[in-house]
């Protein structure tokens, strides 16, 4: 018999049991034992790194990587569940939908599962699945439980022509020649707009009061994207960021860090985003911090946005906001903390697309962000004006709030077949092929 108070770990219940004593020896692992070896499982989670795979053509099937890891090597099996949600990218039509389980081995510190995609021959854009991680045996959760994977466009750029609607009082819908054939992107600023040829060309028109519309020769070929701010713009060259325009708070100085292997751009009223391995850089006014990238940034962003006196990141589907939160626009909703694929920056409201949904905080006093029932569902992109937003449903462009200029009347002409929208202070832009 063991004897209790030999060891206090053991205790003893004596139970009466139609007038039977029955003795019940039953050992109890003290609470700081079983906190150390639950501290001994480790954490599984998805890789820094987010997975990418090209489309394929027509009739073809590629297969999407992802991969797991636990923070150390593991001492038994580990069994973690996974399931495949809409990003841009639907389920059945651009991927096959996924929920399971994958086990990783004793000893092994690493698992992979993978998404069957089907190909086309559609020229589109980068389309995305939300990858997320639902639970674990013989591990923890870690914090990266949600990243996005992409499915890259290999049939060529989407090449259109510009559609402009709304204010016009410096020329910014007075759409060029040029820039009615062969465009591959757009960006609207307070009063100028931008283009980009699918040479590599930048095309700029509106207000150059400040020589934002004024295309340096270096912009003038090569450049993968564009971005325009209040009155300067950018443009992506070769992993350099080419800035021109108003300089007064320094948005035009391209800092040395953003001279090489960025991969995204944004620009705000007066300060400047750029995107490098993960790390958002930041420079020009910060009178309100918005040029103060947090740490929370400066690792795993995949976009990038910018409004006036704010910035925005996306990181594993979770919003990362700092800046001015004069209107709550950096009080990231819980909605918008997951699963979110694409952001974006108005004045002071803020957009994020989340399986499919606009979701909108930050100022309303023109009803911007009170997203209406038709991008509650099915939007694939999303922009933010002066005190206007977008959205991109089936090719059919959805605008609601402040219409002072008549920046919420859409087109016709923009009602189907537009694959790109732009959203600046008072007007608008789409891109239809």
């Amino acid at each position: 018999m063991v004897h209790a108070s030999r060891f206090p770990a053991v205790r003893r219940w004596l139970f009466i049991l139609m007038g039977t004593a029955l003795a019940i020896t039953m050992a109890v692992v003290p609470a700081a034992r079983r906190s150390a070896a639950a501290d001994t499982l480790p954490t599984v989670q998805f890789t820094k790194a987010a997975p990418s795979v090209l489309e394929g053509p027509a009739g073809t099937r590629s297969r999407l990587k992802v991969t797991v890891h636990l923070s150390s090597v593991a001492a038994a099996p580990v069994t973690f569940s996974f399931r495949t949600s809409n990003g841009t990218a639907t389920a059945g039509v651009d991927f096959k939908w996924r929920n399971g389980y994958i086990r990783i081995p004793a000893g092994k510190q690493f698992g992979v599962f993978r998404v069957s995609i089907y190909g086309d021959n559609v020229p589109e854009s980068d389309e995305t699945i939300v990858l997320t991680l639902t639970g674990a045996v013989g591990a923890t959760l870690g914090t990266r439980t949600q990243t996005i994977g992409t499915i890259l466009n290999d049939d060529g750029p989407i090449v259109g022509r510009v559609i402009a609607w709304g204010n016009n009082g410096n020329g910014e819908t007075d759409v060029p020649v040029d820039a009615q054939s062969g465009i591959t992107a757009i960006a609207a600023g307070a009063f100028h707009s931008l283009a980009l040829n699918d040479d590599g060309r930048v095309i700029a028109w509106g207000e150059q009061s400040f020589g934002q519309s004024t295309v340096p020769v270096d912009a003038q070929s090569g450049v993968t994207a564009i971005a325009a701010g209040d009155v300067h713009s950018l443009a992506l060259k070769d992993g350099r960021v080419i800035a021109w325009g108003n300089n007064q708070f320094g948005q035009s100085d391209v800092p040395v860090d953003a001279q090489s292997g960025v991969t995204a751009i944004a620009a705000g009223s007066l300060h400047s985003l750029a995107l490098k391995d993960g790390r958002v850089i930041a420079w020009g006014w910060n009178a309100t911090g918005q040029s103060t990238v947090p740490v929370d940034a400066q690792s795993g962003v995949t976009a990038i946005a910018a409004g006036v006196y704010y910035s925005l990141a996306l990181k594993n589907g979770r919003v990362i906001a700092w800046g001015a939160n004069y209107h709550g626009e950096t009080s990231v909703p819980v909605g918008a903390q997951s699963g979110v694929t694409a952001i974006a920056a108005g004045d002071q409201h803020c957009l994020a697309l989340k399986n499919g949904r606009v979701i909108a905080w930050g100022d309303n006093s023109s009803g911007q962000r009170t997203v209406p029932a038709d991008a509650l569902s099915g939007v694939t992109a999303i922009a933010a004006g002066g005190s206007d937003s977008l959205a991109l449903e089936d090719g059919r462009v959805i605008a609601w709030g402040n219409n002072g200029n008549g920046q919420t009347d859409v087109p016709v002409d923009a009602q189907s077949g537009i694959t790109a929208i732009a959203a600046g202070t008072s007007h608008n832009l789409a891109l239809k092929p």
